[in-house]
Formats: C-alpha cells, sequence, structure tokens
C-alpha cells in the first residue's frame, strides 16, 4: 500500500482484484493461469507429451499445484509423431509416394513436382531413431536422357541391416 502523501506524479496503470492474475490481457481468476513446465506454457485442463516418444504425459490441473505426470503411451491404431512442432499421438494413415516418367514426383500427401536436372531426391526416410521403425532412406535419382528431358533412373533403397538395393 502506497503512503498517504507521495511525491510522485501518478501514472496510469493496471491492477488486478485480489485473487485475480493478469493473462493473455484479462483479469482472471489465479486457479485458470495455467502451468509452467520445463520452460513452456501450458493452459489449465491441458494434457501434453514430455518427450518425442509419448512415453511420459503431463496434465495441468490448476494454477498453484504441481504439472502431474505419468507413464503412457499412444493407443492402438497410432503413432507418436510430431505435428506443429509438438510430440502427438496420430492417426496410423497410409500413402503411395510415386515416381514415373519425365520425371514426375506424386508425393504421399498426394501433391505433383516436377524436379528436373539430374539430381538425386529423397522420396522416405525415418529421421529420427527415436521412433519403433527400423531405419531406412528410399532415394530417386534423375538421370539426363536427351537434349531437355530426364527421367528417374531407378531408386536406391538402404535398410537398417545396411542392405541396398535398387529397382
Amino acid at each position: 500500500m502506497a503512503p498517504v502523501s507521495c511525491g510522485l506524479p501518478c501514472v496510469e496503470g493496471c491492477v488486478c482484484d485480489s485473487g485475480y492474475l493478469l493473462y493473455n490481457d484479462q483479469c482472471v481468476p489465479s486457479q485458470q493461469c495455467g502451468c509452467w513446465h520445463n520452460g513452456q506454457h501450458y493452459p489449465v485442463g491441458s494434457e501434453f507429451w514430455t518427450d518425442n516418444t509419448c512415453s511420459s504425459k503431463c496434465t495441468c490441473p490448476a494454477r498453484g499445484s504441481k504439472v502431474q505426470c505419468f507413464n503412457a503411451s499412444c493407443p492402438a491404431g497410432q503413432f507418436c509423431g510430431v505435428q506443429d512442432g509438438r510430440p502427438e499421438c496420430l492417426e496410423q494413415s497410409y500413402g503411395i509416394c510415386h515416381v514415373h516418367g519425365d520425371p514426375h514426383y506424386n508425393t504421399f500427401d498426394k501433391v505433383t513436382h516436377n524436379f528436373m536436372g539430374n539430381c538425386t531426391y529423397t522420396l522416405a526416410k525415418v529421421c529420427s531413431n527415436t521412433t519403433s521403425l527400423p531405419y531406412f532412406n528410399v532415394e530417386a535419382k534423375n538421370d539426363h536422357w536427351v537434349a531437355f528431358f530426364f527421367f528417374s533412373g531407378g531408386v536406391e533403397e538402404e535398410e537398417a541391416n545396411g542392405e541396398c538395393g535398387r529397382r
């Protein structure tokens, strides 16, 4: 509380009522402010994974109470993946990556690309060793054909056991 006589000039400010805190530019009850865990903020009631293997899940019950974590895993039919920079359990889905012609690449997300030039392109690979998938890397190499034409000269595949194949 300020002294009765203050020699400083008045300034505009914002103060929340007792029991309220400023949260997202609004005064809210303190128990609705969320939790901090490893430098990240989570809203009250949120659940989040603490690792990229989806083996530890946490909840933010209320401000002032500790984040509660427990061992967990993704349900059947789902796998642990990273989406929007955060680990999540994602639905298993299947797609087709198709390479054909002069050279046309149809990707898993159904987008067509026409890559010209004699380069090697990664079609599919395991990005990290923290998944349950065995390592693999599938690449296609464009070869110069004639004049202004290129074609996919084949696909190289490398597996975890070190075996390579060309198709």
